[in-house]
């Protein structure tokens, strides 16, 4: 015969309580704290000028008719995109035209030919930022795994 015969487990924990022993405080490193501050500093800093980079300034605001600074730069990229695409196909109806002299001597078929070549470019430029644009003011779509249940 044991003597815990009879004794319930929960009528032995019954009144008691679990210790948890308290953290030892650290005494701080002023280096330390002085580096994370810098830090923090150097981190908002940068949030700043990320938080101010797209105002622009009043000089500036004369100019662009109500359009939001944010608007203000896809316009100008959208501009700048235009001017790539035409100098682009200037330079292949350039090097059209002078790679066809060495082939024929009519210069109306050099001409078609660079034309031909120009607007190829041109039209090929024009689907592939279509699509970048598409891709890039399309909303992301949310990847959202589904569990399968029983």
């Amino acid at each position: 015969m044991h003597i815990l015969d009879g004794v319930f487990f929960h009528e032995l924990i019954k009144g008691t309580s679990v210790y948890i022993e308290p953290k030892e405080i650290k005494p701080k490193n002023p280096e330390f704290e002085a580096y994370m501050e810098k830090l923090r500093h150097q981190q908002q800093e940068r949030d700043y000028k990320r938080m101010i980079s797209s105002v622009i300034t009043s000089e500036d605001q004369k100019f662009n008719l109500g359009i939001k600074p944010d608007e203000l730069k896809e316009v100008k990229s959208h501009i700048a995109t235009i001017f790539n695409i035409l100098f682009s196909m200037v330079a292949v109806y350039v090097a059209v035209y002078k790679a066809s002299k060495t082939i024929m001597t009519d210069v109306g078929l050099q001409v078609l030919m660079g034309l031909a070549g120009a607007f190829f470019i041109g039209t090929v430029e024009i689907i592939l930022y279509a699509k970048y644009a598409y891709v890039a003011t399309a909303p992301k779509k949310s990847s959202s795994k589904k569990i399968a249940t029983l």
